[in-house]
């Protein structure tokens, strides 16, 4: 017995003492420096003409997707602003506070606290009903006008009005800005009480 006792101590020592000295050697340099790359997020927008109630709106869908080979996580900040502008009058625009408020989807973000996996995006949504820009000018009476139809002359129909939309995102505190790129969007104003 004391024999067995002593050769699985022997054993022991063969294994434990490498290990030990491999642990105790081990290097004492540190890690390179972590670099976080400058482009976290890819926003995205999309702006659609909705047809509800019998008129239309405009929806504004806008994103931003973690690119990051990491999970992002920390404080939120979710704020920013959405800027539509008449393309053939700059000085009629509208301009959009973001924040939680436009929130769509499954992705809530707590009080104080943002985490994004790879892949996933923060989805918001703007829906301009009431038409009203900046300046408090309706653009159903400002802007919104029909036009002789080209195919039935005898017939009038909305005309095209060309919208630009733009803006921005904070998503967290220590994150940078991210610019949604200006996106053109024809819209005709429809109201089936007209």
């Amino acid at each position: 017995m004391s024999g067995l006792r002593s050769n699985l101590w022997r054993a022991l020592w063969t294994v434990l003492l490498p290990a030990v000295a491999l642990v105790m050697n081990s290097c004492d340099e540190s890690l390179p420096p972590r670099t976080t790359p400058a482009v976290l997020f890819r926003p995205s927008i999309s702006p659609q003409t909705a047809v509800t109630e019998g008129y239309n709106q405009l929806y504004i869908y806008f994103s931003v997707t973690n690119i990051f080979d990491e999970t992002l996580q920390g404080p939120a900040s979710v704020t920013g602003n959405l800027v539509i502008t008449l393309e053939r009058d700059p000085s009629i625009h509208k301009t959009v506070a973001v924040d939680k408020s436009l929130l769509l989807g499954t992705h809530p973000v707590p009080d104080g606290e943002v985490t994004l996996d790879p892949g996933d995006s923060l989805a918001f949504l703007f829906k301009w009903e009431d038409f009203i820009d900046d300046n408090g000018n309706s653009l159903y009476t400002t802007v919104f006008h029909t036009m002789q139809d080209p195919h039935n002359p005898s017939q009038v129909v909305p005309a095209p009005e060309t919208f630009i939309v733009q803006g921005g995102i904070q998503v967290f505190t220590t994150s940078g800005f991210v610019t949604l790129t200006p996106v053109r969007h024809v819209f005709y104003y429809y109201n089936a009480s007209d």
